[in-house]
């Protein structure tokens, strides 16, 4: 058994007083209506009290005819000592007046009593009792707990209302500080088509040999980022430099010289009529912008060969020496191979590598890079968002506009679960090489499959 304390004792002290009170009475009744005979004599020292709780012992013995009381810290706590006399009540018991040896205004005036303590005691147990509930050990049922109001569910709506427009509030506030970032430049006759037309938005991912800020310079790299939101897919396909292509105004030539003659709205109509797909926007950056972004995202990994450190070096000479840094900064050791950490300006170097193999090869390298930096943007965004926006968006020309951009961020917090998909014009076996015109060019003898191709990746379903 567990110690009693000081406060328990007082407790059970006060409690077997108002019982020992009461039991006088009841053995009073007991000994004048029943006789000797049918109930045994018990003293006082005989009776066993069950007190839950604190480990005293229980003896409900029916047979002994006296009444007993639980003492309980829990049930007990709060109650007074009129309760404890309205729980003792006999509910089958009416004394008459031969049991008491009282006058008549004392016999009244008990009677009155015990009857209110009835009565109370009733109006307790229909509170603590409903029908069919039945308690054990005398133990009472836990009180139900009162049904909020409805105003509280309300104000909760409403606080949530507030920390979503909140951040609502920050997000388009952050989308629009990144976007004065960039510098617009339109595409006149794309302004009227739509971003996102059936879950599919494209744009042409467009990278100069620029210096500056600008779209001077050759397209090193000409991409179509096809995001399909049916399909649940980001398609990166490139279109080779070197395709013999018509462009619009000025004739049978290479592809990257639409851009040479007219710009990134010029490629994009080229490559829109040519292959008859639709193209919303562009988005052009340069040197400084791609090295920038491969860093902001901490770097990328790829599997490399020793002939491409040897130029992936030799591009970063010529990269450093433009910068006024050390030419052999950031440079690898000769002979690296096999799974590499590039950094920015050593990523930038790898993809514009025109020594190994063809310009397949060398496009492939670039989406490698891309793709590797998109899978990493999305966690970036959370740990490094000061250095993607300071890192990209100064060098970023494009035509989006501010409303297209809220678009785009929409699209881009799905970025991470959608499946990357890398394709390249023209498709295999689809094409020669033509010196027709005196330059090295790619000739696209299968048109309708590379269409087939692009149709697929933009279908809405």
């Amino acid at each position: 058994m567990s110690r009693i304390t000081d406060s328990e004792s007082d407790e059970i002290q006060r409690n077997l007083e108002r019982f020992m009170d009461e039991q006088i009475l009841e053995y009073r009744y007991t000994q004048m209506k029943e006789e000797a005979s049918r109930t045994p004599e018990v003293s006082f020292q005989e009776m066993e009290l069950d007190v839950p709780n604190i480990g005293a012992p229980k003896n409900r013995a029916a047979s002994t005819g006296i009444s007993y009381i639980d003492i309980s810290r829990d049930s007990y706590a709060n109650r007074s000592y009129e309760d404890d006399l309205d729980d003792d009540v006999d509910e089958g018991y009416e004394p008459s007046e031969e049991d008491y040896e009282y006058d008549d205004e004392e016999f009244e005036r008990r009677k009155a009593e015990r009857a209110a303590r009835r009565n109370r005691k009733n109006k307790r147990k229909d509170r603590r009792e409903p029908e069919g509930e039945f308690l054990e050990d005398g133990e009472m049922p836990p009180k139900k707990k009162k049904k909020k109001p409805l105003k509280i569910l309300l104000i909760i709506v409403i606080i949530l209302a507030l920390l979503a427009a909140g951040a609502f509030a920050a997000w388009r506030w952050l989308i629009g500080a990144a976007y004065d970032k960039m510098t617009y430049k339109e595409a006149p006759k794309f302004t009227n088509t739509a971003l996102t037309e059936e879950g599919v938005t494209n744009i042409l991912l467009l990278g100069n040999d620029s210096r500056e800020k600008g779209d001077d310079g050759r397209t090193d790299s000409i991409i179509l980022m096809t995001i399909n939101r049916k399909q649940n897919k980001i398609y990166l396909t490139s279109f080779l430099r070197d395709i013999k292509v018509n462009i619009p105004g000025k004739g049978v030539n290479r592809l990257n010289h639409a851009y040479a003659y007219g710009g990134p709205e010029l490629i994009m109509q080229t490559i829109a009529e040519a292959f008859d797909i639709k193209i919303s926007r562009y988005m052009l950056v340069n040197f400084q912008a791609f090295a920038n972004l491969a860093d902001a995202v901490g770097g990328v990994d790829l599997e490399i060969t020793a002939k491409e450190t040897d130029w992936i070096n030799a591009y970063l000479w010529e990269y450093n020496d433009i910068n006024g840094d050390d030419i052999y900064k950031d440079n690898l050791p000769e002979g690296t191979e096999g799974m590499v950490h590039l950094n920015g300006p050593q990523a930038l170097a790898y993809c514009r590598n025109r020594k190994i193999g063809t310009d397949f090869e060398r496009t492939n390298r670039q989406k490698k890079v891309i793709t590797a930096i998109i899978k990493k943007a999305p966690k970036a965004a959370l740990t490094n968002l000061g250095g993607l926006m300071d890192g990209l968006f100064p060098s970023l020309t494009t035509s989006l506009t501010k409303d297209d951009t809220y678009e785009l961020a929409n699209l881009v917090f799905g970025l991470k679960g959608m499946e990357i998909v890398q394709g390249t014009i023209p498709q295999d076996d689809t094409w020669k090489s033509d010196q027709s015109t005196g330059m090295d060019l790619i000739a696209i003898t299968d048109m309708e499959k590379n269409k087939e191709y692009l149709k697929q990746i933009m279908l809405s379903k």
